[in-house]
């Protein structure tokens, strides 16, 4: 090959990524929206937290196991989750903060990402303060559909503190969560 097919290999290659990336950005868009009109008819429908534990967990027999619905069901629950915690104070690190984050547009389609079965190996980037852990909620949520889930990170103090954050939201969904640092680890041998 001539240097300048690999070039125009590489440009056409590159193309088909942005136009994947274009239809999939359309398609999330799409998606985010039908979730946020789903969370509010959850909101106006299930009106206290026994029922909505009970429509949370039917969702694979709803929907079925591996479904863009059953996706979007989950995720619209965590919207829902986490509308239900807002205003609620807990403690983290002995002092008590406020609940105050609904999920925007752009971290639902994030979350939905995280999600997809189908297409995987997929990532996404969240710069500082653009709710990292809010997003992991919605593969937390979906996964938790299938049995027990493990998130996994490098820094104990992080893992310590979004566990204290995140955990009462999770349990609006009947979640249960416990952290378990490294030092934990040495005492159990």
């Amino acid at each position: 090959c001539l240097p300048g097919e690999k070039v125009s290999l590489f440009e056409s290659k590159l193309e088909g990524f942005r136009f994947r990336n274009s239809l999939l950005e359309s398609d999330l868009q799409e998606r985010a929206a039908a979730i946020m009109a789903r969370t509010a008819k959850l909101d106006r429908s299930l009106t206290n937290k026994e029922d909505v534990i009970r429509s949370f967990r039917n969702i694979l027999s709803k929907y079925g196991a591996n479904t863009a619905n059953a996706v979007n069901e989950s995720a619209a629950f965590v919207c829902l989750a986490c509308k239900r915690a807002f205003g609620k104070k807990w403690p983290i690190f002995n002092k008590d903060y406020r609940w105050e984050l609904i999920p925007r547009d752009t971290q639902v389609q994030a979350g939905l990402i995280l999600c997809d079965e189908i297409e995987e190996n997929r990532f996404i980037r969240a710069r500082t303060g653009e709710g990292k852990t809010l997003i992991g909620l919605f593969p937390i949520a979906y996964h938790s559909l299938y049995g027990s889930v493990h998130v996994v990170t490098c820094n104990d103090y992080l893992a310590n503190r979004d566990q204290q954050w995140i955990g009462p939201v999770l349990r609006e969904l009947g979640i249960d969560s416990a952290f378990l640092s490294t030092e934990e680890e040495g005492k159990r041998e």
